[in-house]
């Protein structure tokens, strides 16, 4: 597009990768760990820097896992697909 390429550190690539599944799911994940915090702690994750910063670091892993476990390998059997 602007005739130049940009190179990113791995870990900057894979978040941007992942970026789209992070959206995604970012609620669902959200509740998730809300709800284990809250079983766990039995205080709002949300009451603290610090638990606010865990939940966040929680769901952008628990997105690029999903990420690497599920959105990749469907994209390579996908282009398998459309090859043939």
């Amino acid at each position: 597009m602007l005739g130049f390429a940009i190179s990113l550190p791995a870990p900057l690539l894979l978040l941007a990768e992942a970026s789209y599944v992070i959206y995604l799911t970012h609620l669902l994940l959200i509740s998730v760990v809300l709800r284990v915090f809250g079983k766990m702690t039995g205080a709002s994750p949300f009451g603290s820097f610090w638990m606010t910063s865990v939940v966040f670091v929680a769901v952008v892993a628990a997105g690029c896992l999903i990420h690497l476990w599920l959105e990749r390998p469907f994209q390579r059997q996908q282009k398998k697909w459309l090859a043939t």
